[in-house]
């Protein structure tokens, strides 16, 4: 679905709910938060413990370590 959506221009995938929990109602907030950060500091933060790549799932993933980039838009 996403191949489908961006075509060529997938953006960086990414989860902090590792790094978080699930904060239940404050979810929302906090990845309000840690977007406008990384807009802010231009570093996309990484999804912790993904030890394993799939190659059936050939997107653009950010594991273990952020990464810096110009970031103009992000998604939650």
């Amino acid at each position: 679905a996403i191949k489908e959506l961006f075509g060529n221009n997938i953006p960086l995938i990414s989860s902090t709910k590792g790094q978080t929990g699930h904060c239940l109602g404050a979810a929302g907030a906090i990845e309000a938060v840690i977007s406008v950060m990384a807009l802010r500091d231009g570093v996309v933060p990484p999804t912790i413990n993904q030890l394993v790549k799939d190659d059936e799932c050939d997107l653009d993933y950010v594991p273990n370590i952020s990464r810096k980039v110009d970031l103009k838009v992000v998604m939650s």
